[in-house]
């Protein structure tokens, strides 16, 4: 997999997911977004990209568990807490865990589980499996 950077340019702030896409489908993001134009994926957006080009996923996202809960490919969804200590449902990021590592869009550095979770109070949630059809 080759690592697709999201560019920290107010253009591109919100194209994680699209990011996340380009490094599973290995292809550059220019032609992600230019399908998928939206500041802010969902998981039914997301979906529907990758089965549209021959991957299959999970139907639901499924709650993370650990490490040993995560499959071979995933798309991760990390959230953020807010000030009173729960999950914001309307903030978070998307982040690719595939060939034993994470592939964060944001930053490649944090490659890691603990480097990953030290994001603001961030813990991934949940997560959508991918494999090829």
């Amino acid at each position: 997999m080759k690592y697709v950077a999201q560019p920290h340019t107010t253009e591109h702030l919100k194209h994680c997911g699209q990011a996340c896409l380009a490094m599973v489908l290995e292809k550059d993001l220019d032609s992600v977004v230019k399908r998928l134009p939206f500041n802010g994926t969902k998981t039914k957006q997301l979906r529907k990209y990758l089965e549209t080009r021959k991957y299959k996923t999970s139907h639901n996202m499924k709650r993370f568990r650990g490490m040993q809960s995560l499959p071979e490919m995933a798309i991760c969804r990390l959230s953020y807490r807010g000030r009173n200590g729960k999950f914001m449902t309307h903030q978070w990021h998307w982040i690719v865990w595939a060939k034993g590592r994470f592939w964060d869009p944001w930053d490649e550095s944090k490659d890691t589980y603990d480097k990953v979770i030290g994001i603001y109070g961030a813990a991934i949630t949940s997560f959508m499996e991918i494999y090829k059809a």
